[in-house]
């Protein structure tokens, strides 16, 4: 259950009824984390849409994560943490947990 509540939070949350992306990508480490699950997403299920890979980029650029070594970004615990938790469970799981975080409309 931990682990669904982690995935839920981290999610880059976009609807009016909960926290906006912009909001939740205020801390570094959460985006960090946030980028974990947006990447075991792309790679493995159906991938980001077009507002999802905006908000993605926006944030990549607002932290200076884009000056930052690729692979030294992806081995951070934070990126690893949600990279992990999103692995833990199958496509149709994780985007049912987006969802329901209120990040349907940046998944596919």
């Amino acid at each position: 259950m931990k682990q669904l509540v982690l995935v839920t939070v981290i999610t880059l949350a976009s609807t009016a009824n909960a926290l906006t992306a912009g909001d939740l990508m205020n801390k570094r480490d959460i985006a960090l984390t946030a980028f974990g699950v947006a990447h075991y997403y792309s790679y493995n299920c159906a991938g980001l849409t077009n507002r999802g890979k905006r908000i993605i980029n926006d944030v990549y650029h607002k932290h200076g994560f884009n000056q930052m070594d690729t692979v030294k970004m992806k081995n951070t615990k934070e990126f690893r943490n949600g990279f992990e938790v999103a692995a833990r469970y199958s496509c149709n799981g994780l985007r049912s947990a987006l969802t329901d975080a209120g990040a349907g409309g940046m998944i596919r």
